[in-house]
């Protein structure tokens, strides 16, 4: 197998009917090309973290769905209307004529809060191509924990991984400078 690295599609870009990538601006804030049909999102180094509400049943059944928790449902058909209760996960769903009435649906056990977005690129890839190498991570722990890991943690991971070459070290001068916290490094201090 011969594959082309320089033809692999990595970032963002638009394509037009026929899928040729359409050349454009850097500036990707301007307005889609005129003959563009579909835009491509591809950043295979991006960790998504999504947290969501768990309701009870017991919550379903006291909430008053008080419209400021209702939150428009968009993945409906044609015709019908529908919402969420964000505070206990109860849902209600119309024809689009029909009103809304007091009868809720049990809905789902979960609500999306947020989403943590995180890419790696750059010069992180060696440090964490180095932690992977190291035999002290796996591929998918050492994503996890740079992702997750505060500026002051990175610069440790670093100073260890790199040898030195990039970061410094733990407990140093800089370390206690840096004004950032993370899970990792509380526990340390914790513990110290």
């Amino acid at each position: 197998m011969n594959i082309d690295k320089a033809k692999l599609k990595l970032g963002i870009w638009y394509e037009d009917e026929n899928g040729n990538v359409i050349n454009q601006k850097e500036d990707l804030m301007c307005e889609a090309p005129e003959k563009a049909r579909t835009y491509h999102s591809c950043f295979p180094l991006q960790i998504t973290e999504s947290i969501y509400a768990v309701h009870s049943k017991s919550q379903k059944e006291t909430c008053k769905h008080k419209r400021k928790y209702w939150k428009k449902n968009t993945g409906l058909i044609k015709g019908l209307k529908g919402h969420i209760c964000t505070n206990c996960g109860c849902s209600q769903t119309r024809k689009w004529w029909q009103p809304w009435g007091r009868k809720w649906d049990y809905g789902t056990d979960t609500t999306p809060l947020i989403n943590f977005h995180t890419s790696i690129g750059g010069g992180n890839q060696d440090v964490i191509m180095a932690m992977v190498n190291s035999g002290d991570y796996t591929l998918q722990e050492a994503l996890v924990v740079w992702s997750t890991a505060c500026e002051r943690c990175m610069n440790v991971l670093a100073y260890k991984y790199l040898n030195g070459a990039d970061g410094y070290e733990e407990y140093s001068d800089e370390w206690k400078n840096c004004n950032t916290e993370c899970d990792f490094c509380k526990i340390k201090e914790d513990a110290k």
